[in-house]
């Protein structure tokens, strides 16, 4: 009798293990097709009807580009989110579709939206599942115009820090290029801007130049472990760095900083000509994109190779460090 139990156990066992599994692979097999976050996943065929009772088929919205939201009419960061996109972007070819359990709010709060914004209130659940969110409302994503997905954001973050910088490069095809910060200029201690901090970088043609340009520093973000392999390679004699400031920083702060992060090399911040420039770019693009820029140069300024937020190449300048580390004998 106990020998037949313990078989019973184990065969009990067994199928709750090919249970587990079959359930693990059909949430896998979900995950894997729905849309949120896979690049260059496309929008299939989907029908839905507003809550005007106007039918939608998304494969006939061809030559625009999608943005969908999630929106929450309650929340006025929600409200705000969508009106200031609506507002600067429905000349353009877009078009708005807004998932809502209270459509009559939204239409009411905003009288002036046109037919480029559909509004739906019983397809909420429907889309959620196709696009793999797990979240409720307050967020929203970009379909580029041929229904490829190309972004998702939360609308806790205003409009104005991201979102306004991606609908521009979508959009209007404009977005930051490093070239514009440096002009024809090659070489970082011949540009009159840069004299304060360069002034302070030793010249050594044994050595080569990492300079950062930073917005704001987050230690457990990107700009932490970029600090961390800058300071690496000064302490192994290779390199001479320097790091510049563009928040609004006391040169206490800066100080406090130094000694907080253990920073040896020359640490400023931006003034006059430069901060200017850089406020402008930022005005123009968006703070994100313009937070960490790194610079490679010889030890006589001359620019090597440009690393930034926009490039999506921080994994190469990490690879690249790497390799400096294992050649020393040798730079770019």
């Amino acid at each position: 009798m106990p020998q037949k139990s313990f078989r019973w156990i184990i065969a009990l066992l067994i199928l709750i293990i090919v249970m587990f599994f079959i359930q693990y692979r059909k949430e896998a097999l979900i995950k894997e097709k729905s849309l949120a976050g896979q690049s260059n996943a496309k929008l299939p065929r989907i029908q839905l009807r507003d809550w005007r009772g106007q039918a939608i088929d998304i494969a006939n919205l061809k030559q625009q580009v999608l943005y969908i939201h999630f929106i929450d009419p309650r929340f006025d960061y929600d409200r705000e989110f969508f009106i200031k996109a609506y507002r600067e972007w429905k000349d353009q070819p877009i078009r708005f579709l807004l998932f809502s359990n209270d459509p009559e709010k939204i239409v009411e709060k905003y009288p002036e939206l046109n037919d480029k914004v559909n509004i739906f209130d019983t397809d909420i659940e429907k889309m959620r599942k196709i696009l793999g969110s797990d979240k409720d409302f307050s967020f929203c994503y970009l379909y580029d115009d041929d229904r490829k997905y190309y972004f998702r954001t939360q609308t806790f973050t205003p409009y104005e820090y991201l979102m306004r910088y991606e609908m521009k490069k979508l959009i209007k095809k404009e977005y930051f290029r490093v070239e514009e910060f440096f002009g024809k200029q090659k070489n970082l201690r011949q540009m009159n801007r840069l004299k304060e901090i360069m002034e302070l970088i030793p010249q050594n043609k044994r050595k080569f130049i990492i300079l950062g340009f930073l917005t704001s520093f987050c230690e457990s973000c990107t700009e932490g472990t970029l600090l961390r392999e800058i300071k690496r390679l000064h302490g192994l004699g290779v390199a001479e760095a320097g790091m510049l400031f563009f928040e609004t920083l006391t040169p206490s702060d800066v100080e406090n900083f130094k000694t907080q992060m253990d920073v040896k090399f020359p640490v400023t911040l931006a003034r006059g000509e430069l901060l200017s420039e850089w406020k402008r770019f930022i005005d123009v693009y968006s703070p994100v994109e313009l937070a960490t820029i790194i610079v490679i140069a010889s030890g006589d300024g001359e620019i090597v190779r440009v690393y930034y937020r926009g490039c999506d190449c921080f994994d190469r300048f990490f690879k690249y460090l790497k390799e400096m580390k294992t050649k020393e004998e040798k730079w770019p």
